[in-house]
């Protein structure tokens, strides 16, 4: 039986399980054979299958996985450090099978490299290759063409390849740099003890009792704050991009005089003070949702494209109650660079949303980490005034400890909360504590 205590809008989730929980229905053990530094597609989905089952039997928003099984796994590579591919996750969807129907219920990706913990990330979203037809439209639309590779770049970034050595990002739509995997993610730089963790999950025909029984966390009531920032079902759409005013005259829903994407920075700062204020993203909160956001990218200063520079990103933060006169709270942001598990777990218990940018530099980083010129042959590395970090900001709203660590994430296109496993950013990541 599943015990879940709930506290109001900041909910705390303990989820217990009772030791007479069957486990029967967990596939066999993986062959030695695919014991190499990367796994197999059987092996992939073997791993799966038990954590699809797993995840139905702990987490209350995943119940309806129950009985659900990976459906094709789409496979990602990534750039190694001599610009050559190799492969870096499967993304299953899982999937429920009736007599007549299969329907897609949400999605999990496993790790294809044995340095990397078997489980990146899962949730209850169509996996990112539902967005290949807008993606491959979005690289028509800039005058390139398709590799037909798709590449994964950590955190929860998937993309796909153009013919002028970018990609396409899968969920954000926006054209971005390919960067080598060439330094690890931080998780393999992390206490987590990956080996064992591959040994525990394709050693054994089922999943001990006590696994069950040690899994818990605290997740916070976020759902009614997330936003889609590119107005997805259920948002309610505010202003737009490209408008003739500057700011701050076009602060709130007048046309922007940036893009239509405000920056991740500034969406997941403005979800995370929503919250804070007690405003839910609906239609009668979403002119105070454009003024913040607007603020945030003036504060930040975000470029056009929607690159911020991390300096700038706590500073905005701090500055934001000054700018607007109608907010309850004042704000101070800090940058934290040492994400451990112990300031994630400081911040959710305190009921504090935070905000996770993974970014990596471009290979010719300056002291001040502002990127520098590359070279002629990558012309694009450097976005409009240097603010690329090849990166994407989302708001952690929660964390479960087993055998590992998981963070609830809101990525900011689209609505559902996503799980990810802790370390699966990059090593230059970022937690910016957002205090009232």
């Amino acid at each position: 039986m599943v015990s879940e205590i709930r506290c109001g809008r900041r909910t705390a989730i303990k989820t217990l399980v009772s030791t007479g929980l069957a486990t029967s229905q967990l596939v066999g053990s993986v062959s030695s054979k695919e014991s190499s530094k990367f796994i197999t597609e059987n092996a992939a989905k073997t791993i799966a299958q038990r954590r699809i089952f797993f995840y139905s039997q702990v987490r209350e928003d995943h119940r309806h996985w129950s009985g659900a099984v990976p459906g094709e796994p789409t496979l990602y590579y990534e750039q190694d450090s001599n610009n050559k591919y190799r492969p870096a996750v499967y993304v299953f969807p899982v999937e429920r099978h009736s007599f007549f129907t299969s329907k897609i219920v949400g999605h999990i990706t496993i790790s294809a490299n044995r340095q990397r913990p078997p489980v990146i990330e899962y949730g209850n979203s169509n996996p990112p290759s539902s967005n290949l037809k807008q993606a491959k439209q979005k690289i028509k639309e800039v005058g390139a063409s398709s590799t037909g590779r798709l590449l994964y770049q950590g955190g929860l970034r998937f993309g796909i390849q153009t013919s002028d050595d970018e990609m396409v990002d899968l969920k954000g739509q926006r054209r971005i740099p390919i960067r080598n995997s060439s330094e690890p993610l931080a998780v393999q730089s992390t206490d987590i003890d990956v080996k064992s963790e591959w040994d525990r999950l394709t050693s054994r025909s089922s999943i001990p009792e006590a696994e069950y029984r040690s899994y818990s966390g605290v997740s916070l009531d976020f759902d009614d704050y997330a936003w889609d920032g590119h107005y997805g079902e259920g948002d309610p759409v505010g202003d737009i991009g490209d408008g003739n005013l500057d700011y701050p005259a076009s602060r709130g829903m007048e046309p922007d005089s940036w893009d239509s994407w405000d920056g991740c920075n500034p969406i997941a700062g403005t979800q995370i003070i929503m919250y804070h204020e007690g405003w839910p993203n609906n239609d009668e909160n979403v002119e105070k949702r454009e003024e913040i956001c607007d603020a945030l990218h003036h504060l930040m200063d975000t470029d056009d494209e929607g690159w911020s520079k991390t300096q700038n990103v706590d500073d905005g933060i701090d500055e934001i109650s000054d700018e607007l006169g109608f907010l309850d709270n004042s704000y101070n942001g800090e940058n934290e660079h040492n994400i451990s598990k112990k300031l994630v777990r400081s911040q959710i218990d305190s009921g504090r949303p935070f905000m996770l940018t993974n970014y990596k530099l471009p290979d010719i980083p300056n002291p001040f980490g502002k990127p520098e010129i590359q070279t002629k042959d990558r012309p694009r590395t450097n976005k409009k005034k240097g603010n690329n970090y090849n990166g994407h900001a989302i708001v952690g709203a929660g964390y479960h400890e087993g055998s590992t660590m998981e963070i609830d994430v809101y990525d900011g296109w689209e609505n559902y909360r996503q799980t990810l496993t802790y370390g699966a950013w990059d090593l230059t990541a970022m937690i910016t504590k957002i205090i009232p």
